[in-house]
């Protein structure tokens, strides 16, 4: 023990924690793991977005619904790009599927 400390145990060092609920840790968990598949597929969207305007074409402004169906018009002119935009579209659709569920 370092020299100038009392000899005896200090008291009070410590509060109480209330511990939360079973119900509450649940929910909460549910919407973090919502929240972050959300953030998934706004990454998948803007990377489509991306690159489309790389190769000159702007999609503009659309939910997650229209930009698959933007994409899928701008497939249907360049089937090159099936390779391309193909897992990112099948990514996306899995995303929102699995966040209706939530």
């Amino acid at each position: 023990m370092p020299r100038g400390w009392p000899k005896w145990p200090r008291m009070g060092w410590y509060r109480e924690a209330a511990v939360k609920g079973t119900e509450s840790w649940k929910t909460r968990s549910m919407l973090a793991a919502r929240s972050k598949l959300v953030d998934l597929r706004r990454d998948l969207d803007n990377q489509m977005r991306g690159l489309c305007k790389g190769l000159g074409i702007v999609v503009g402004r659309a939910g997650s619904t229209n930009l698959a169906r933007k994409v899928n018009a701008v497939l249907a002119e360049s089937p090159d790009l099936q390779d391309i935009f193909a897992p990112l579209l099948l990514a996306q659709s899995c995303l929102t599927a699995q966040i209706e569920e939530f």
